[in-house]
């Protein structure tokens, strides 16, 4: 793995996984908010499922978007890998901080649901990338 030779580095890397690190808080602080109804009924699992899926999705996309441009020789399979291990891994924390919460419990099929989110975000994060890249933005 060799690092960028970018003289404003230590700025960029900051500028990468501060996003990282700010959405895993925000996944953390809505995990905390006890009794997370909406009393919308079906639409209300419908609602938080998807909710599910959406966080974990953009929180592999960051991870990936950070890791392939911190490294510059780095192999796509081996951050997809690493990106759905500690995407998986965040999801299990996750589950563990909420039967922690009031009203909140742990659940295998909400991990399985944010894994879902992880693998999709690993899966479109090359195509973004390349969508990005071809702005030509300086």
């Amino acid at each position: 793995m060799e690092f960028s030779s970018d003289k404003k580095r230590p700025l960029k890397v900051i500028s990468l996984w501060f996003p990282v690190f700010g959405w895993a808080g925000l996944i953390f602080y809505l995990s905390s908010v006890p009794h997370l109804v909406t009393n919308l009924g079906v639409w209300d699992l419908i609602f938080r499922k998807s909710a599910h899926i959406f966080e974990y999705m953009v929180l592999a996309l960051l991870m990936g978007n950070a890791w392939i441009k911190t490294w510059v020789s780095v192999d796509w399979g081996n951050v997809a890998r690493w990106c759905i291990l500690i995407g998986l891994l965040y999801a299990v924390s996750d589950e563990m901080h909420q039967a922690l919460v009031p009203g909140r419990g742990p659940s295998a099929g909400d991990v399985m649901i944010d894994g879902l989110g992880v693998i999709l975000g690993v899966s479109l994060t090359p195509f973004l990338l390349k969508w990005v890249n071809s702005w030509n933005i300086k």
